[in-house]
């Protein structure tokens, strides 16, 4: 498992907003709610989905409890709510969204013709580790990440995600007397992602993808980056595609994302 997908389970406390183990969707048919609409873009099948990818975005991402979408407060200039920037642990983050018409104009409060949410959120600071199994060692990393995510489609039975989110994660680990140092840079691109609508029985994304591209720093001349890529495709139920691509090649499985932690895996083979 990459040192990056370690440091996130440091960090596990702050995803985005807690997955619910209910589907989330559309509840209100005219007017959009942002903490609704918020829960059904991290809904439990996507979370799911990007941490068996190893997205850093599951990891560094603030919780509903750190800022509440009531406390955000309307930026006529950039047309965005803005959220109080919340301090978690050594870790900075900042959080905005808007509402958009169809002509694509920000709303200072969303009505019937509100077409599309998007949000914007950058998380910084620096995390540290300390293990003492195999052996004991320490690490410090610092962590820069930025996302920028929009629901569209909000007048329709499903709503729609596109979005990217870049992760930097750059430190060192101490292990005993030797130091191993970690420059990763994580790209989280989600395409056109069909989301359930719960009124309608629905629990898992429609279609669609989303694809985590690690690039590593190996600090060897000659090997000095290694880039892996992971696609989920989603079908609708909890079974999706997993297509994996490396310096060693590339290959493709079924995943179950309802199983139980450890199976599921259809001849995965990363």
């Amino acid at each position: 498992m990459p040192l990056t997908r370690r440091i996130g389970l440091a960090a596990i406390g702050l995803t985005m907003l807690a997955c619910s183990d209910s589907p989330s969707g559309p509840t209100t048919p005219t007017i959009p709610d942002a903490a609704t609409l918020l829960a059904e873009m991290s809904s439990s099948g996507i979370g799911a989905a990007e941490a068996l990818a190893g997205s850093s975005n599951v990891n560094v991402v603030p919780t509903t409890n750190a800022a509440d979408p009531r406390t955000c407060t309307y930026d006529s200039s950039t047309g965005f709510f803005v959220c109080p920037t919340v301090t978690t642990g050594s870790l900075t983050i900042s959080r905005m969204y808007r509402f958009i018409d169809a002509a694509g104009n920000s709303q200072s409060k969303p009505d019937a013709q509100t077409s599309a949410f998007e949000t914007k959120s950058t998380v910084s600071g620096t995390i540290t580790t300390t293990t003492t199994e195999p052996r004991t060692s320490a690490g410090s990393f610092t962590i820069n990440s930025s996302s920028d995510q929009t629901l569209t489609g909000l007048r329709a039975e499903n709503h729609t995600l596109n979005g990217v989110t870049t992760t930097t994660i750059q430190g060192a680990l101490q292990s005993g007397s030797t130091t191993l140092p970690l420059d990763e840079h994580v790209k989280e691109t989600t395409s056109n992602l069909v989301l359930p609508n719960a009124r309608k029985g629905e629990k898992w994304p429609l279609s669609g993808t989303i694809t985590v591209e690690e690039t590593t720093n190996n600090f060897d001349p000659l090997s000095p980056v290694a880039t892996y890529s992971t696609t989920i495709t989603f079908h609708g139920t909890s079974k999706v595609t997993f297509t994996f691509s490396g310096p060693i090649g590339s290959s493709s499985c079924t995943v179950d994302l309802a199983a139980p932690p450890g199976t599921g895996f259809g001849g995965c083979a990363p």
